[in-house]
């Protein structure tokens, strides 16, 4: 299983900008963001880039969609 980078909140301008530079430099990342936009980015950066990418969407100011996204990241073993 590969390893990924993750970048939160990728539709706003520090996000989106992190994840194209590390893209571009040839990371798979795993996004989240709460805005579901974040998956037409993932798309751009897999078709653009050649990369894994993953895309959850996810409210991380709520504790328990945090813990949520924590459960199902340990399920699947990602590695970061």
């Amino acid at each position: 299983m590969n390893a990924y980078l993750m970048i939160t909140g990728v539709t706003g301008g520090l996000g989106s900008a992190f994840a194209i530079d590390c893209a571009r430099r040839g990371y798979n990342l795993y996004l989240t963001d709460r805005d579901e936009r974040g998956e037409e980015l993932a798309q751009f950066l897999r078709d653009k880039f050649g990369i894994e990418v993953q895309f959850r969407r996810c409210d991380l100011s709520s504790m328990d969609l945090r813990m949520e996204l924590y459960e199902t990241l340990k399920k699947e073993g990602r590695r970061f």
